[in-house]
């Protein structure tokens, strides 16, 4: 890259030649994307996100949810990490835009990044919060789960399954299903869980989101629960069983953190754990004109 440098006294002053100007990297946008405000109390239900890449219309992507959403999706963060005006939680917006051709997913969030920043006037920087989470180890009993007995387990669920059950109406998993599965079923205030093929990590946290448990939505609010940090270096696959109380009043067997340890060998301690926060210093209420 050619630059010139021009000395005024102490201070020296780069310019930039038009080459140098042509080499910087282009800002990442839409090719054309319109935003518009919807009342999410009176709005039908729609896909948050619909389109865009590795969908069957990559050229196209939608989004459909409120302003506090849009800015987890574009940046990647859970909504304890994103701080602003209450007002974002409740004022919906829909955007559509159109994709250039071979955009990646990460760069569709930059662009939706961008696109915020400029329609809404958006000013933000970034704050280390501390955040509830637990990290979870292998209890100084040991270590009570066995080796999967199915280690090539598909991880592709059946669309249907039928079940014998045990004497006290448990369901049973089916032999022959060579499948990285979970089934759950609650009776009289306790919760089975039988595990099939199943990563620790993914029992930990499932960070795939394919799968509709983990045991951190057993330990927090609905749709904001702790992480949990697999911190035992386990790496294998496991089939197991994982019985406790599920807290109501009528409710009989151990907590679930006795239950992890007594039947598992696992063992939960609460942790403090830094995480970045989008903190929002300015926003428009209403966007810019498309």
């Amino acid at each position: 890259m050619r630059r010139v440098t021009v000395i005024f006294g102490l201070m020296s002053v780069v310019l930039l030649t038009q080459d140098a100007v042509r080499s910087q990297p282009a800002k990442l946008e839409f090719e054309v994307a319109t935003v518009k405000a919807f009342d999410p109390r009176n709005s039908p239900a729609r896909a948050p996100v619909s389109g865009g890449p590795g969908t069957s219309d990559p050229g196209r992507i939608s989004y459909h949810n409120d302003l506090r959403r849009l800015f987890m999706q574009a940046y990647g963060v859970r909504s304890d990490q994103v701080a602003g005006p209450e007002w974002i939680k409740t004022e919906g917006f829909d955007v559509a835009a159109k994709v250039p051709p071979g955009t990646t997913a990460d760069q569709v969030n930059v662009m939706l990044q961008n696109l915020l920043a400029e329609r809404f006037a958006v000013t933000l920087h970034h704050e280390m919060r501390n955040a509830p989470a637990y990290a979870m180890t292998v209890a100084k009993t040991g270590l009570k789960l066995k080796e999967t007995e199915y280690p090539n387990a598909s991880l592709d669920a059946p669309d249907s399954l039928s079940f014998t059950r045990d004497k006290n109406e448990f369901p049973i998993l089916p032999k022959e299903l060579a499948v990285q599965i979970r089934v759950s079923w609650t009776k009289n205030g306790s919760i089975r869980s039988t595990f099939r093929s199943y990563p620790v990590a993914r029992f930990a946290q499932d960070v795939e989101g394919a799968l509709p448990y983990s045991l951190a939505s057993e330990l927090g609010p609905p749709g904001l629960p702790p992480r949990v940090l697999d911190q035992t270096g386990l790496t294998g696959k496991y089939d197991f069983t994982f019985e406790y109380s599920d807290g109501s009043a009528d409710s009989f067997g151990p907590s679930i953190f006795s239950a992890l340890e007594k039947q598992l060998g696992l063992r939960l301690d609460k942790i403090e754990l830094p995480q970045d926060v989008i903190v929002i210093d300015r926003i428009n209420k209403v966007p810019a004109e498309n």
